[in-house]
Formats: C-alpha cells, structure tokens, sequence
C-alpha cells in the first residue's frame, strides 16, 4: 500500500472548472495529482479543494485558518490562485455594491446594466475603487504564506495571469493593478526565504507569448485561464517537483 499524499488548493475561480470550457480532469490541481500517481509510491490522496468564485486573499486565509482547525499537519503540497478579484478595478465600493444589492429586483437590473455599459467611463472620470487595498493585501498575503511554509512540505504561488486588450479597454486599469499587485506577490515570497516556497510566474509566460493571448485567456472575460494555461502552471509545478526528486536523489 502506498503513501498518503495531502494535496490542497485554495483560490478563486480561476483555480476551478469552467462549464463549456475547462474540465474538471483539466485543472492544473488534477493533473498535478496524476502525476503524483505516476511517479510516487502513492496510495491515495488526501485533499482540501477551497476553490471559489470571486474569492479574495481575505476569504482565501479565512478558509485555510478553518481548515486548520480540521485537518493534520504538516500537509504534503499547497497551491495559492489569487489576486485577480482583490485587483480589479470597479467604478463602486463595495458599500455602494451593497446598497445596490438591496434594491427591488426591477431596479436593481437597471443600475447593474448601467454600470456595465458605462464601467470604463466611470473609472476613468471617478476614483479607481478594489475590493482588496494594496496594503491590505500585502498583510493578508503575508499572513497565509507564513503558515503555509510552515504547514505543507512545497507551498506554490501562481500569479494573476495578463488581460487582454479588450478588457483593459472595458476596464482601465486593469493592467497597472496587476503588475502591482504581482510584484506584492513576488516580494512576499522572496521575503520569506523558505526554500520551500515557490512563486510560478504564469504572467511572464503568456507575456511573452502575448499575440497568442486568446489561447491562454479566455477572449469573453480577459481573465479566466483556459485548458492550455491549467496545462502550463501543472508543468511549471511538476518541473520543480523532478528538480527536487533530482536533488534527494544526488545526495
């Protein structure tokens, strides 16, 4: 009987299936498992899937100090998709949002549609509005990696993935943000100096690859990833997964 291995993930809706377009067998989260399969005396997993839509850092770090409440440590393998929710730019705040999704259903349909059609205008003329602050976002990022390094064996970090032309139009802004919020990313990973964490810079590789963009991100959104990029980060992560095997092998 083999080992057990405790994979988990935690993420937004990037890090999910997506109905018509990514497959569950597709996610980077699967096949990264598969490989386990195949190249590791592995008898089952154990797995955390906390994957979830529109889910910032806050809500991420929520759910893993809950988990940690249930589950054994130190765990085997971890991965983090986050960002892009914490980011984005939006022509309200969220105190607004509220009050909006308070109204009667007919009305409510009205100023959604407004703000939509009208989204770049608005923050290109109003104040740039995000759900999650930089500096909040520096702490709270800060706060999960710590514990993760402690808690899993490889912690991986994936990056908020570039938009596309269409989108930064629709939503100005955009582009900046995520550059910035990346660079908070990276620089809470090197800040660790754990050898066990990892940043898989995503954004870079579809930044260089920038006139295929559409096979990367999907075209409708300028955000989801689409089967080729879960195919990307799961190689990422399985190359530093041999490079390590490499390494307790050679000594």
């Amino acid at each position: 009987m083999g080992e057990l291995v405790k994979i988990s993930i935690y993420g937004d809706s990037l890090a999910l299936p997506r109905k018509g377009v990514v497959k569950y067998k597709e996610r980077y989260f699967f096949l990264v498992q598969e490989w386990f399969k195949k190249n590791h005396n592995t008898g089952s997993f154990q797995l955390i899937d906390r994957a979830k839509g529109a889910a910032t850092v806050i809500e991420i770090l929520k759910a893993y100090e809950h988990d940690e409440g249930y589950f054994e440590f130190p765990r085997d393998v971890v991965m983090f998709h986050f960002g892009v929710v914490d980011c984005a730019p939006r022509p309200i705040n969220e105190s607004k949002r509220q009050k909006i999704s308070k109204l009667p259903s007919f009305f409510k349909k009205i100023v959604i549609r407004y703000l939509h059609n009208n989204r770049s205008k608005i923050i290109k003329k109003g104040k740039e509005y995000v759900k999650t602050e930089k500096d909040v976002f520096l702490k709270e990022t800060s706060k999960l990696l710590e514990k993760a390094s402690k808690d899993y064996k490889k912690v991986y970090v994936i990056n908020i993935s570039p938009t596309n032309t269409d989108t930064e139009v629709h939503s100005p802004g955009l582009t900046k943000n995520i550059k910035i919020y990346n660079e908070i990313l990276k620089q809470t990973v090197n800040a660790l100096r754990a050898k066990s964490v990892y940043l898989i810079d995503i954004n870079k590789y579809i930044s260089e690859r920038f006139e295929k963009i559409d096979e990367y991100i999907l075209k409708e959104d300028g955000h989801h990833i689409t089967p080729l990029t879960n195919s990307v980060i799961a190689k990422m992560i399985i190359e530093i997964e041999l490079g390590n095997m490499v390494t307790q092998f050679g000594k």
